[in-house]
């Protein structure tokens, strides 16, 4: 029996994680990152090793590689035969799907056009947002190979080299190339590159053979800038038009680890050690001391940093001299490839790893549908003292549905929760919390497997004056009504109307008579004043509809007190929408009850749920206040 159970953690703020319909240039959707097999990226990757989230159950052998794609995760649990979509944001699962058995199973998945491909006992193609079957075709042949995709052609190395349409999986062409079925193609510049006998080099359209070379095995081929780079022992570089030799160097390895090429640099794993080559000459520049056993081939970053798997640990290394920056305990065999996307670094070590700067913000849904038992660890950190209250019911009826357990680390200890209970913990700022959450028995219903943590933006009020708003739409907007959760706990209420230029100040104030009075409504559009009479501050709860699109408020000329009725933090060019600073707006002011002082709204700093803002208009104008 499936029941659905809800653990609300009320802490600061609620945001949607977005799907995208297309990949966006941080991401990093296949094996290698794109069909070239460059291993380098446009994103930077984090200065720190802090987790943001784990997965330990998903990742199998750990030596599939990841693929991170609009705003997705997709792992091909080896061993398992499932194919896996989880969250960028949080690691919580999306949506898994059968694909068999094959070998090591161990083939990363690629994205692409809305659809993920990925080889195991058939080739598959799923819808990326649903993880619905597009198409699959029996696949002859064997190996471990990930597929590539360009130009709406699919490429999968199995002994033979095989070409189909994307779209439905029609076979164009194929090409018997020998070898173990290890080596993942590389597609460049009309002509497609893999290691089989030999190194070959085909036309992309009807695979022919263009040029073939000596050397080949299982490592993947490169091509970046004209040349093709591959490691078959010795790490060569070959003209791509032909094949003839640039330079190689005899540090080689055991031949499974690929060279990654970026910013004129060739890296590569050799047996555990980092090796940097100038990609023109061969000359070596630098390499790392042994990081330990695995043949994982780095990631390079847009802002000079490799990352690489091996002995137990994730690396980061100075791109310019091969220093140390940090490393991380991921465990697991160090076969697999990071990937670097959005300025974050993701390993599948067995346990799949999320590495960043800062723990996640308190913004996701957070679901989890899995076995009884299962654990799942988020991150979670706040700027601010806040109080943490959880419940467990029935999503459906609202009612409490039986028992969920749940974990938090705070400073090295370790606490438990009874949602029966509905007490809570405050924790101070600058707190980052682990939530581990773990799928108990429900009690006379049955096994708990859907579960979820929703992050809610209910705020606290410090005693003094609160600039605050409600993001929510309100079904009564009487006043009495949206303060009733902190009724006897305020003192006055007050609101800047711009659009009454007479008398732009209105209040609501307890200790006077109602007629004297004339701030009687609050709706999600407003930003307004609470003074908080309680000495010890108290949460603000109240009830309403999250916004399904933009809301549009009226700006007018000058001084302007608003809300933000949005479903997510924005930096402040992203939160303006269609709004230009400098021409449409040109100050933007809220207030922080914590410091007791106001704070300007600079281009770099975010629009937060919650917080009301003084708005200077240019001109009189519409915000359309983006989800």
């Amino acid at each position: 029996m499936r029941i659905s159970c809800l653990l609300v953690v009320i802490i600061s703020i609620f945001i949607f994680f977005s799907c995208y319909p297309e990949v966006r240039s941080d991401s990093w959707p296949m094996l290698f990152n794109d069909s070239q097999n460059s291993g380098n990226t446009t994103s930077f990757a984090p200065d720190t090793n802090m987790t943001i989230w784990t997965r330990s159950t998903i990742g199998g052998d750990g030596y599939s590689s990841l693929a991170v794609a609009n705003g997705r995760v997709f792992v091909n649990k080896g061993g398992g035969g499932i194919l896996y979509c989880l969250s960028e944001g949080n690691g919580i699962e999306i949506w898994n799907r059968s694909i068999g058995f094959a070998g090591y199973g161990c083939a990363t998945p690629a994205v692409s056009d809305g659809k993920v491909y990925v080889v195991s006992d058939k080739v598959y193609c799923f819808y990326e947002n649903n993880g619905s079957e597009v198409w699959s075709k029996p696949i002859s042949g064997g190996g471990t190979s990930s597929p590539k995709v360009a130009n709406n052609r699919l490429y999968v190395n199995a002994q033979a080299l095989y070409c189909y349409d994307a779209n439905n999986g029609a076979e164009i062409w194929n090409k018997q190339v020998g070898g173990p079925g290890e080596s993942t193609p590389a597609v460049a510049n009309g002509k497609v590159f893999v290691n089989g006998q030999k190194l070959y080099c085909l036309n992309a359209n009807n695979g022919n053979e263009i040029w073939n070379v000596s050397g080949g095995t299982s490592c993947s081929p490169v091509v970046a800038n004209g040349k093709v780079f591959f490691n078959p022992g010795p790490i060569y570089c070959l003209f791509e038009n032909n094949g003839s030799e640039i330079w190689s160097a005899p540090n080689g390895g055991d031949g499974y680890s690929s060279p990654a090429v970026g910013n004129g640099k060739v890296f590569v794993n050799v047996g555990g050690v980092i090796y940097c080559y100038d990609e023109n000459d061969g000359t070596e520049m630098w390499y790392t001391s042994d990081i330990g056993d695995g043949c994982s081939t780095p990631a390079v970053s847009s802002d000079g940093k490799v990352i690489a798997n091996g002995g137990g640990y994730t690396y980061c290394f100075d791109e310019s001299n091969g220093n140390e920056v940090w490393k991380k305990y991921t465990g697991g065999p160090g076969f697999s490839s990071p990937a670097i996307a959005n300025g974050r670094v993701f390993v599948n070590q067995r346990t799949v790893f999320c590495i960043g700067d800062t723990p996640l913000t308190i913004d996701e849904i957070v679901i989890v549908d899995g076995a009884q038992n299962e654990l799942t660890t988020v991150f979670l950190n706040f700027s601010e003292s806040m109080t943490i209250y959880a419940a467990g019911y029935n999503s459906s009826t609202s009612t409490f549905m039986g028992y969920v357990e749940v974990d938090w680390t705070e400073s090295g200890g370790l606490g438990s929760f009874d949602p029966q209970t509905g007490s809570s913990t405050i924790f101070s700022a600058g707190t980052t919390l682990g939530v581990t959450t773990v799928f108990g028995e429900n009690v006379g219903l049955g096994l708990i497997d859907d579960f979820v943590i929703e992050i809610i933006s209910y705020p606290f009020l410090r005693y003094g004056w609160n600039l605050i708003s409600i993001p929510e739409i309100q079904s009564d907007t009487s006043l009495t009504s949206v303060l009733l959760s902190i009724d006897g706990e305020y003192r006055i209420v007050q609101c800047y109307n711009s659009t009454d230029i007479n008398d732009p100040w209105k209040h609501h104030e307890i200790s006077k008579p109602p007629s004297l009075n004339d701030m009687n409504e609050i709706n999600h559009k407003m930003g307004f004043w609470v003074y908080c009479s309680n000495p010890d501050g108290i949460i603000f709860t109240y009830d309403g509809t999250r916004p399904t699109q933009d809301q549009t408020i009226t700006l007018e000329k000058g001084w302007n007190m608003v809300g933000y009725p949005s479903l997510g933090n924005k930096i402040r060019t992203e939160a303006l929408n269609n709004l230009t600073f400098g021409d449409h707006v040109d100050a933007i002011w809220t207030y922080n009850s914590t410091a007791q002082k106001y704070e300007k709204i600079d281009e770099s700093d975010f629009f937060e749920i919650g917080r009301g803002y003084y708005i200077h208009a240019k001109t009189k104008c519409e915000w359309e206040v983006p989800l």
